[in-house]
């Protein structure tokens, strides 16, 4: 997941043995040269060499028709303040996504058309952090403790729904050799 930047959820094929959570694990012990920490883009490009080179990783990526819950902006509107000036545009509701992603059954899709950056203090008064380490949705259903606060407060609904996306296939995988 961290190599290809993708949710547990975007990737198919895995064989039983690197299944979580009862698969077995590998500890990647790695360093890049010099001093200072790569971006997170050339730290993937490393990881995913090294995945190829000693589990023989192949893969391939295609599309496929997932269940998703679309963010959308409920009846009412959005209630979330726009911040002027804030030099991230757009990375606030990819947080809120992200955040939401850990307590449900399945991904989430930005559909709100939200481009600013935002005043999170309605989302993180609700205390839904707390929810993404204590556990997983029910599969049958968003959490009560979601959709009620969500509408009601921030002014955006998760909705049930069929989309398409990327999905990371796995052609070939090995356990590694010892080192």
């Amino acid at each position: 997941m961290q190599a290809y930047g993708v949710w547990d959820h975007q990737i198919s094929g895995l064989p039983d043995w690197a299944r979580a959570p009862n698969g077995e694990h590998y500890e990647v012990d790695a360093r890049a040269a010099g001093e200072a920490t790569p971006p997170t883009d050339q730290q993937q490009s490393m990881l995913q060499t090294l995945l190829a080179d000693r589990f023989h990783l192949r893969l391939h990526r295609e599309m496929k028709d997932l269940s998703v819950y679309a963010l959308t902006i409920a009846k009412g509107g959005s209630k979330l303040q726009e911040l002027p000036g804030d030099p991230r545009p757009g990375g606030m509701i990819q947080s809120l996504v992200n955040l939401l992603s850990n307590v449900v059954d399945r991904p989430i899709v930005d559909k709100t058309g939200l481009t600013g950056s935002y005043d999170f203090a309605p989302v993180n008064a609700l205390g839904w952090a707390k929810l993404g380490e204590e556990h997983r949705a029910d599969p049958m259903s968003i959490p009560e403790s979601l959709i009620g606060p969500l509408e009601d407060k921030v002014g955006l609904k998760l909705e049930p729904r069929k989309e398409p996306l990327e999905v990371l296939v796995i052609d070939r995988a090995e356990k590694p050799s010892p080192n």
